[in-house]
C-alpha cells in the first residue's frame, strides 16, 4: 500500500485490499483508495480475493476471440449494445492521433434483462447474444461476471467512506446494478498504423467505475494531472501485473462526488508483435439512479443532477451506432 507521499503524478499507485478481505474497511485503506483516486483517479488493487479466477477470465478472453468468423457474425452486437463488436467498430475519436475507429474487437456481456427495472432509458434490457458452438462459453462467462459483480460490491462501502457517508449510503443505486463485461482483443496493428493511437483513443469512463484486466501484455496510459510548468500532455503507462485489477473512476462518480474523485483519460497504445488481450468489467448504478452531487453545506456544486439512465444512453448512442436512433416505450420495456 502506498501513501500520498510515496508516489508520483506519473504512476498508478497499488493499493491492498487484505482489509477489506477480513471485513469492513480499514481506516488506512479509505485513506489510500481515497488519496490515490483523488489525485490520479486509478489504483492498482492487489490481495483483493479474485487471483485465483484471474487466468480464468484471461481463458475466456482468448476463448471468444478464437471462435469461428461464423459464430463471431451470429452474435453481432445487437439493439441492445450485447454481443460481439467487430474490428473497427468502437469509435473513440478524441485522440489528435486516432484518426481511424479503435483497432479492437470485443464481446460484450449485460446483466440479465429480466432482474433490470423498466423505464425510459433501459434501451440495454434485451437479448443476449452468445456462442453457437460452444455451449459451455455462457455458463463460464456468466459466472465470472457474477464474481466481478459481488467483488464490485465490497468496494461500495469503501467508496462512501472516502467521501464521508455511512457505509450503506451507496446500497439503494446498486440493488440491481447495470455493467458490461467486456473482452478486448487488440490485434496486432498494420505496419502502415503502427504510429497511429488506435488502441483505443483518448477518453473518460462513461459510469461509476472500471476494473481492468491487462493479463500479460500492456498498453495502458493515463493522462498525468497538468502541472503549471507544462504545456503539452504526459502521458504514463501502467505496467501490467497478473495478480493485478486496475480500477479507475468513472464520469458518474466524478459528478456524484462533485469532483472530488477524478476521471481521468486514458488510452491504450498497442504496437506489439502479437494481439493483446484485456479484460474491462464496468459497474454502475441502476438506470433510475438520480445522480446528486455531495458536497459540504458550504460547497458549491459543479455539477447539475442527472439521472444516470439517461447519461449511460446518450454517451453510448454518440461513440457507437449500435442503439436505436429514439428512445420510446417500445424498446425500453424488459424482455
Amino acid at each position: 500500500p502506498c501513501k500520498m507521499a510515496d508516489y508520483a503524478e506519473s504512476e498508478v499507485p497499488i493499493v491492498s485490499l487484505a482489509s477489506l478481505r477480513d471485513g469492513s474497511p480499514s481506516d488506512a485503506l479509505v485513506q489510500e483508495l481515497g488519496d490515490a483516486l483523488k489525485k490520479i483517479g486509478f489504483a492498482c488493487l492487489v490481495d483483493h480475493g479474485l487471483e485465483a479466477i484471474l487466468p480464468d477470465i484471461y481463458d475466456l478472453n482468448k476463448r471468444v476471440h478464437a471462435l469461428p468468423d461464423e459464430d463471431k457474425k451470429q452474435m453481432n452486437i445487437n439493439s441492445h449494445h450485447r454481443g460481439f463488436l467487430p474490428l473497427n467498430r468502437s469509435p473513440t475519436f478524441r485522440d489528435e492521433n486516432a484518426k481511424k475507429p479503435n483497432y479492437s474487437e470485443s464481446f460484450l456481456e449485460q446483466p440479465d434483462a429480466a432482474t433490470q427495472p423498466p423505464g425510459p432509458y433501459c434501451v440495454f434490457n434485451g437479448p443476449q447474444p452468445w456462442p453457437s458452438t460452444d455451449a459451455d462459453f455462457q455458463p463460464a462467462c456468466s459466472a465470472l461476471s457474477a464474481r466481478m459483480v459481488a467483488f464490485a460490491r465490497t468496494l461500495l462501502p469503501v467508496f462512501a467512506q472516502i467521501l464521508g457517508q455511512p457505509q450503506d449510503f451507496f446500497e439503494p443505486s446498486f440493488a440491481t446494478p447495470q455493467w458490461f463485461f467486456r473482452l478486448l482483443r487488440y490485434p496486432t496493428p498494420p505496419l502502415e498504423f503502427r504510429d497511429k493511437v488506435i488502441g483505443a483513443g483518448s477518453h473518460t469512463d462513461y459510469g461509476f467505475c472500471t476494473f481492468v484486466m491487462q493479463h500479460d501484455l500492456g498498453g495502458l496510459e493515463v493522462l498525468a494531472a497538468p502541472q503549471a510548468d507544462r504545456s503539452a500532455e504526459n502521458w504514463f503507462t501502467v505496467p501490467p501485473r497478473p495478480d493485478a485489477i486496475v480500477l479507475n473512476v468513472g464520469d458518474t462518480l466524478h459528478r456524484w462526488s462533485n469532483g472530488a474523485l477524478r476521471s481521468v483519460r486514458h488510452r491504450v497504445v498497442h504496437d506489439a508483435a502479437v494481439d493483446r488481450h484485456s479484460t474491462a468489467f464496468f459497474f454502475d448504478p441502476r438506470y433510475d439512479t438520480q445522480i446528486v452531487p455531495l458536497r459540504a453545506a458550504d460547497e458549491a456544486a459543479l455539477y447539475e443532477p442527472f439521472v444516470y439512465g439517461e447519461h449511460i444512453t446518450k454517451r453510448v448512442r454518440s461513440n457507437y451506432n449500435t442503439l436505436p436512433p429514439k428512445v420510446d416505450q417500445a424498446t425500453t420495456t424488459s424482455t
